[in-house]
């Protein structure tokens, strides 16, 4: 027998825009950051190609470093957006400025609180955790608003009294509903820490990220608001009347206020995402936009005229009963019959065209990679901008 050194037989042709390349994939070890690495990457990439003792060229087809970037930037620049509109929204409701920017502050202290647990206990600061938080906003706000609430009832239009035993009596008035609420939406989320394999690795980071922004918004309501309405915004909350004007306005009144603060809302949503993005993203927009504002509509639909419902319901109490009853029923119907339940599924890029070109099994990888370069001939030339990789 003749032994000779020898390369392995091709298993498979890479090319890009119609060139052979070598495909070379690079992976961070565990724990590491992403975008860093990516960056440090793409730094030395030009001082490779001047070492090399041949021409070369490195052309980066993925990075999921900068893609990852880029969603970081795009979820903090939302989570602005969404702070700006919950600011909106308190100012119109609470009617004070203070006590808005207190609730707000609430949040942002939440947040504070929940990185500095990701340090402590060495979570990754990542898309996922992030992507926790913003979920949590609203959430985060309940906790805070219920204190204030039931603090600025004690002190709406009294000009005398004992301001710490209001603050007192407000909070213990609250503690009990808070507690409760909060734990079950915590326990409901670290119910994920029990998904195995590739679940797990997107579901628990968001649970652990929940969990702890739920807790930190507990201590945020009980430690941070009692001590923030002391001094000039308790002033304000002594001279106000909004206890007593709180259900004065409701049908129609209260809906066309709700309306006009509403179109109000979307004007200036309109108008930044233009001044920010361009009009094709605004008009992108506009069924989400109708979405939103139609179910809002719906909500101050509720609010204006939920006197009137409750009394309906009280009287005709068998209608909720069936109406509970049918939407069970329609839910659980959609559900058996038209969602699809299977494996991972991983959503393609709306501004990819994946093709796939199937041949019969055990066909030579030659006749593979010949058949697929006759439809690189009909794609090439490429527009400029497009990145075509063949596999």
């Amino acid at each position: 027998a003749t032994v000779k050194p020898d390369y392995e037989d091709v298993a498979f042709y890479a090319r890009i825009n119609g060139d052979n390349v070598i495909t070379l994939v690079i992976t961070k070890r565990s724990g590491q950051n992403s975008i860093t690495v990516s960056k440090q990457l793409r730094d030395e990439l030009p001082r490779i190609e001047k070492a090399a003792p041949f021409p070369i060229t490195f052309e980066i087809d993925q990075d999921e470093g900068a893609d990852l970037e880029d969603k970081l930037t795009d979820l903090v620049t939302r989570s602005g957006i969404i702070l700006l509109l919950l600011f909106l929204m308190l100012a119109i409701a609470l009617k004070r400025v203070r006590l808005t920017g207190i609730v707000i502050l609430s949040i942002v202290l939440a947040i504070l609180i929940c990185l500095s647990m990701f340090y402590l206990f060495g979570i990754s600061v990542n898309f996922i955790t992030i992507s926790g938080l913003t979920v949590c906003f609203g959430m985060l706000l309940d906790n805070s608003i219920l204190v204030l609430d039931a603090i600025h009832r004690r002190l709406s239009g009294s000009k005398v009294g004992d301001t710490r035993e209001a603050l007192i009596a407000g909070t213990r008035e609250v503690a009990f509903p808070i507690m409760a609420t909060t734990l079950t939406t915590v326990v409901a989320f670290l119910s994920f820490i029990f998904m195995t394999d590739r679940l797990s690795l997107f579901y628990v980071p968001l649970a652990i990220s929940v969990g702890i922004a739920m807790l930190a918004s507990i201590f945020v309501a009980f430690g941070w608001i009692p001590v923030a309405l002391r001094g000039p915004v308790e002033s304000d909350m002594r001279n106000s009347k909004s206890a007593e004007d709180e259900f004065a306005l409701g049908g129609v009144s209260l809906l066309w206020r709700w309306a006009l603060g509403l179109l109000v809302l979307s004007v200036i949503g309109f108008a930044g995402l233009w001044i920010w993005k361009d009009l094709r993203t605004v008009q992108d927009a506009l069924p989400w936009v109708g979405v939103a504002a139609g179910l809002l509509l719906a909500v101050g639909i509720f609010v204006s005229f939920v006197n009137g419902l409750t009394r309906f319901h009280t009287r005709f109490w068998f209608f909720p009963v069936l109406l509970t009853i049918a939407i069970f029923a329609g839910t659980w119907y959609v559900f058996d019959e038209k969602v699809r339940t299977g494996g991972f599924w991983r959503p393609q890029s709306a501004e990819e065209i994946v093709v796939y070109i199937q041949r019969p099994l055990g066909t030579d990888v030659q006749l593979s990679s010949a058949t697929i370069r006759l439809f690189e001939d009909e794609v090439l030339p490429l527009p400029e901008g497009v990145h075509m990789r063949t596999t």
